[in-house]
């Protein structure tokens, strides 16, 4: 009986395991300021983005795209940055930045991807942008409904935290001061 029963669980396993169920969380984002620059950098289960995976999914598994996305999940590091390369002008495309002048660019880096590691769990990919700001004092944030939800974190020029909150269903942020209070004589003499 116990060689059936461990004959069974082996088979389970070998039957299965091709399969891994990974869970969809909200992505990540930190912008943080430096006078007339800024940075994005938004951790995030790229996979799930480059095989159109949204918000209506709960996981990854039962999905039409399950297949491609165990597919990219397995790829190294480098051929995943290079599929990236190919699809991220449209992952840019999906989220927005605007100041009082307008719409900011993003300018994609190159993003960095873990390796491979446990396939039983999601991989995290930080994706990195670079941001003019020019002389913006607020700017708002929104990241496409499609993508699902995100946490976003901004830290000011002055290293102040200028907003946290949880935006989904495609909503855009409050207009976020990306500047702060300017440093008093105090400040400026003898420091914080």
């Amino acid at each position: 009986m116990r060689s059936i029963l461990g004959a069974a669980v082996l088979w389970f396993g070998l039957t299965t395991g091709a399969s891994h169920a990974h869970e969809l969380s909200p992505a990540i984002a930190d912008l943080v300021v430096d006078r007339d620059r800024a940075t994005l950098s938004i951790t995030t289960n790229l996979e799930a983005i480059v095989a159109r995976i949204g918000p209506e999914h709960d996981s990854t598994v039962g999905t039409p795209a399950e297949a491609l996305y165990n597919d990219l999940r397995a790829l190294p590091a480098d051929a995943l940055a290079a599929r990236y390369r190919i699809d991220g002008p449209e992952v840019a495309g999906l989220i927005s930045l605007s100041a009082e002048g307008g719409p900011l660019t993003l300018t994609p880096s190159a993003p960095r991807v873990p390796e491979i590691g446990d396939t039983a769990l999601p991989r995290e990919t930080e994706l990195i942008f670079a941001l003019d700001i020019g002389d913006a004092q607020t700017a708002v944030f929104a990241w496409d409904a499609s993508l699902g939800p995100i946490v976003l974190r901004v830290t000011r020029a002055d290293g102040t935290d200028g907003f946290a909150g949880y935006l989904a269903d495609g909503n855009a942020s409050p207009p976020i001061d990306l500047i702060g209070e300017p440093p008093s004589v105090w400040q400026r003499l003898f420091g914080r």
